[in-house]
């Protein structure tokens, strides 16, 4: 025990807290130990014979032999290997090299302290090129560890401090040249293979004769086996491109770098190397660096950047008649998958197909891929009918006389007129003078397509009947009225078809027919007979075609409703949705059970249609016990 406390000012001077504190614990309590030992070998020895008698006391010795090993290891790593490093109180462990300087302890230290010094290496001559000196100290090395040397100096009468540290087969030089007390960046070196011991010098030269330098703070220790930096530029590219992978490390003898990359060169004297990558997707770097501290690992990432979907969409032709077909023709780079809307799909990354939309109708082609989604959108335009407005006035005449044929159109370029009339503008008027009750029949072409209309000029003896019949309205909803009116002169008896019957020489009649319905008036007198038509026209009601999928969804869940009406000028949709097309499709996301009702208003009435979507609740998982 006495000689246990003898060693514990040794132990102390070196900062082996560790050490000590594992041998008094064994020592005090375990008295089968060799109490000669080293404190500072962090070997221990004891009687195999006690040991071998107490099994719990052998593997409580193994610990605490494990725990005084590791503190020394750890408080080596950081200690100085050099001797009077901070030169307290002279220059001892120190040896002077070089010529034409002197070297002496001097009172300036950099921490101020007035108990330590500095080591001051003054110019006899003045030093110029390679000449100079100082003092220096050799230290012992491991192959292959990278040492750190670090200090602090400053210069009084011009010159240059210079730390060098040399290795066998390299030298490595830094210096100052400041007049206050400077520390010099950390030298961070690695022994090379087969060096067993290595020097440093602290220096003047290039200084005038009397100048000085002044060192202080000299530490010279071995760094742990490690990775300091491993990084990538650039972190982030596009496939085909190509990143640096770099890393910095201490005491690291060979190194090597996964996902294909294999063994790659640490520079011998500073630890550091690079390699190149170029990866196709996104992909992290393994970094494992080998030492005599034994083997570490870093990682960094290269982000590869996938290049978003390109596509073209276009429709052929753009705009179609009413009822013809145009083809939707589509490219994509850089896609998985492509779908089209209004009930398209799901389509092939390349292709064409033929629609034959009823009106004018946007398509959007959604092509996504690795890189994100993008849409393009084409437009068949459906080009409506010729639309026209044709008139005789009179519609009946007496031989001889004239009547005017007028009319306009739409969505036309050309109008013809039959009875050799020929080509007409397209809108305009006309005076005609048939000898025989005539029906002119007006045919008008547009990029729609074409239509035509007809009217018929009724011509009459002299003191024939004159006739004048109209149906108001022309155009009627089913079960709705239009009234009949006319007024004849020349004539002794009128009657209407269509189960009407006699009917005075003047006067109206209401009429409800089902469909569209033509009246013929025949009116008789002594100068003939002569007849008059008058049409009401019946419109269907709109026809709706309404539907919800899905028509289940959990709260919030996306469900499409898709419509089409037919035969009405105004749809709404209710829900505060407003005035929507003809034909359409719209996304919505009850949060419970929703009816929405279509309304579509026409000529021929009103029609309603609905559809109900029900939302549920997700179901839960019942909890296990």
């Amino acid at each position: 025990m006495r000689n246990l406390i003898g060693r514990c000012a040794a132990v102390r001077r070196r900062g082996d807290f560790g050490v000590l504190f594992a041998r008094i614990v064994i020592l005090w309590f375990f008295p089968i130990f060799d109490s000669s030992l080293s404190v500072g070998s962090g070997t221990l020895r004891w009687r195999q014979s006690a040991v071998k008698a107490h099994p719990r006391r052998r593997a409580i010795c193994s610990l605490l032999f494990a725990f005084a090993t590791a503190s020394h290891a750890a408080t080596a790593a950081a200690q100085n290997l050099l001797s009077n490093g901070s030169f307290d109180a002279d220059l001892a462990g120190w040896q002077a090299h070089g010529s034409s300087v002197s070297t002496a302890w001097d009172h300036d230290d950099v921490a101020g302290s007035a108990t330590s010094g500095s080591a001051k290496v003054t110019a006899q001559t003045a030093l110029t090129g390679s000449q100079g000196g100082g003092i220096q100290q050799s230290f012992s090395v491991t192959p292959g560890t990278t040492y750190r040397l670090t200090g602090s100096a400053h210069l009084a009468g011009g010159g240059s401090a210079r730390f060098i540290l040399t290795f066998p087969t390299a030298i490595f030089t830094n210096s100052i040249s400041q007049s206050s007390w400077t520390s010099i960046a950390p030298m961070d070196y690695r022994a090379p293979n087969g060096a067993s011991s290595a020097s440093v010098a602290l220096d003047l030269g290039n200084a005038p004769q009397g100048a000085s330098a002044f060192f202080d703070a000299i530490s010279v220790t071995a760094l742990p086996t490690a990775i300091t930096s491993f990084t990538a530029s650039p972190a982030s590219l596009s496939p085909g491109q190509c990143s640096t992978l770099s890393f910095v490390t201490t005491s690291v003898q060979t190194a090597s770098i996964d996902n294909g990359i294999g063994q790659v060169t640490v520079d011998p004297s500073f630890g550091n190397g690079s390699a190149q990558a170029c990866p196709t997707a996104t992909t992290t770097y393994t970094l494992t660096a080998t030492g005599p501290g034994g083997t570490v690992t870093k990682q960094v990432t290269v982000t590869v950047i996938q290049p978003g979907p390109s596509a073209t969409f276009t429709a052929s032709p753009p705009s179609i008649p009413s009822g013809q077909s145009s083809t939707l023709s589509w490219t994509t780079t850089n896609a998985t998958s492509v779908s089209i809307d209004n009930g398209l799909g799901a389509q092939p990354l390349n292709g064409s197909l033929g629609v034959t939309p009823a009106t004018t109708t946007t398509y959007t082609l959604t092509a996504t891929g690795s890189g994100g989604t993008i849409m393009r959108q084409a437009t068949v335009t459906v080009l409506p009918l010729p639309t026209i407005t044709f008139t005789a006035s009179p519609s009946s005449i007496t031989a001889g006389q004239s009547s005017t044929l007028s009319w306009s159109t739409t969505n036309a370029t050309s109008v013809t007129i039959d009875h050799g009339i020929g080509a007409q503008p397209t809108s305009g008027s006309l005076a005609v003078t048939p000898s025989l009750t005539t029906t002119y029949t007006l045919t008008a072409t547009g990029p729609g397509g074409t239509a035509t209309a007809a009217r018929t000029i009724s011509v009459s003896a002299p003191n024939a009947p004159q006739i004048s019949f109209s149906a108001t309205p022309a155009i009627i909803g089913d079960g709705d009225a239009a009234t009949l009116s006319w007024a004849i002169s020349n004539a002794t008896s009128a009657s209407i078809d269509n189960a009407i019957g006699a009917i005075p020489l003047s006067g109206s009649l209401l009429v409800r027919p089902h469909s569209t319905t033509t009246y013929t008036l025949t009116a008789s007198g002594s100068g003939g007979t002569r007849m008059a038509v008058a049409t009401v026209t019946v419109t269907p009601p709109p026809t709706i075609l309404f539907s919800a999928d899905p028509l289940i969804v959990v709260p919030g869940g996306a469900s499409t409703l898709r419509w089409e009406v037919f035969d009405a000028s105004t749809v709404i949709l209710d829900h505060d949705l407003d005035v929507q097309p003809f034909s359409g499709t719209l996304i919505v996301h009850p949060t419970t059970t929703t009816t929405f009702v279509l309304t579509a208003i026409g000529v021929g009435g009103t029609r309603t249609g609905q559809v109900t979507i029900t939302v549920v609740p997700p179901r839960r998982r019942a909890a296990r016990h």
